[in-house]
């Protein structure tokens, strides 16, 4: 019998789709590379094909975006507090209205960010929602992570 997969939540997949991928990695083996994945997706006839970008046009494209990403959130900005200087990130992900009803995710500068609570409200749930994914993720070394967890939880509950 198959082993029963769900998506992470969270991610881009759907139950589903995590299903397909699942079974496709058990086929490869313990160990698992990105590029022994697309090798298994690359037959149309595999399950899990339709879930790659294959227009190598699209797909380069869809590459430099992701590097994009990489880049913005690689830059840190220095700032002065008290005397004591400090690198934050200069940039952050999150949701903004550009028309009337509609919403687009853009990064923006976090000196801004600073200013407008909505947004500094969207960062910092952002931040609790990864701590929270983080101790989910580790759970399995509490033993080791107590302290951390124990401060998560406290964040968790005060938030």
């Amino acid at each position: 019998m198959a082993q029963k997969y769900k998506a992470r939540k969270g991610s881009r997949l759907n139950n589903k789709q995590a299903q397909a991928v699942g079974q496709e990695l058990e086929k490869i083996g313990d160990h698992v590379t990105p590029e022994q994945l697309v090798e298994a997706a690359r037959p149309k006839s595999s399950p899990i094909h339709s879930m790659f970008e294959w227009n190598a046009k699209a797909a380069a494209e869809s590459y430099r975006v992701g590097q994009a990403r990489q880049y913005i959130g690689a830059v840190e900005v220095e700032v002065i507090i008290d005397d004591i200087s400090h690198s934050v990130r200069g940039w952050h992900s999150v949701e903004i209205e550009v028309e009337e009803h509609e919403r687009a995710t853009q990064y923006v500068a976090t000196n801004v960010i600073m200013q407008e609570s909505g947004l500094r409200n969207q960062v910092l749930a952002k931040a609790r929602a990864q701590l929270t994914a983080w101790k989910n993720r580790y759970r399995d070394y509490a033993d080791v992570f107590g302290r951390v967890f124990q401060a998560i939880e406290e964040e968790e509950e005060a938030a």
